[in-house]
């Protein structure tokens, strides 16, 4: 095992408690570096606690198949405040601890306002670059960083646009959308500058989250045409991504709408459709569309 697995409990546990519990279950993960040989493992797995501790045989089959290095589907969560805002607040080491456990399970997380500072027409990086750099460049998953896991040296696999409803100006302002598009220049111009293109960038604008208003779509239909007309010299490493957990309800929340409807009103500049909602809502025929 790599590092120090040793894990403190109670029993009961302060955040979880059971009265009267006397069991713990554990649920105990081992990365198997491509490089290992097939074949059988033994190792022990040492429980203490005040009264005395005991050791447990583990046996470990490794089986002569190797998953790739390279991650393929998009898996991840959205975090809204909690990493571009209160964890960045705390600094590089933080952000990376917190990405090198989600990169070893072959997620990523879509870190909503993780903006740079914007000085009245012009980005300054400094911060955003310390903060980041390490988790788009795949420095932060390297051996001399500590990771240990799949994805070893590869950037995060995707990432939001720093450009957001009120990113770089207020939306009320006149100039809002040409300094959203001259943001979202300034920030391609960066990304091609610091080789960050093997991440996916998507446009996620968390204002416009499951829609369920007319007014709503249009204002995708809004953002997506922004990001179509920037001056963007390599457009397919940006995505416009919407969360229409609405499919579901579509019908009733705006009348004589349906899926096609959608497709017709925002189909053009919407690039990913996150389809929220159980197997019955997944809207499978559009899919087929797209």
């Amino acid at each position: 095992i790599n590092g120090n697995p040793s894990v403190p409990l109670d029993i009961p546990n302060e955040d979880n408690p059971i009265p009267g519990q006397r069991v713990q279950a554990f649920w105990i993960e081992a990365w198997i570096p491509p490089e290992a040989n097939a074949g059988r493992y033994e190792g022990t797995l040492r429980v203490s606690w005040s009264g005395g501790e005991r050791e447990l045989r583990v046996l470990l089959r490794v089986v002569d198949v190797q998953l790739p290095e390279q991650f393929s589907a998009g898996i991840g969560s959205v975090s809204y405040d909690f990493v571009g805002v209160k964890l960045a607040s705390l600094g590089r080491r933080n952000v990376e601890e917190f990405f090198r456990l989600v990169h070893s399970h072959r997620m990523t997380i879509d870190a909503l306002y993780a903006h740079p500072d914007w000085n009245g027409g012009e980005i300054d990086w400094d911060r955003y670059d310390d903060v980041y750099g390490g988790i788009l460049d795949g420095s932060a998953f390297s051996a001399d960083a500590g990771y240990f896991g799949p994805g070893r040296g590869q950037s995060v696999k995707r990432f939001v646009l720093p450009v957001d409803w009120n990113w770089p100006v207020p939306p009320e302002s006149p100039e809002f959308d040409a300094e959203f598009r001259r943001a979202l220049e300034l920030t391609e111009e960066h990304i091609l500058e610091r080789g960050w293109t093997k991440t996916e960038w998507n446009l996620f604008i968390n204002a416009t989250d499951e829609p369920r208003t007319i007014e709503a779509f249009q204002k995708i239909r809004h953002y997506g045409e922004l990001l179509q007309s920037a001056k963007l010299s390599r457009r397919e490493l940006y995505f416009h991504r919407i969360d229409a957990g609405a499919f579901k309800s579509i019908g009733r929340e705006i009348p004589n709408w349906n899926v096609e409807r959608i497709f017709d009103e925002v189909g053009e500049v919407v690039d990913i459709w996150n389809a929220c909602g159980g197997v019955q809502f997944i809207p499978t025929r559009a899919l087929r569309r797209r």
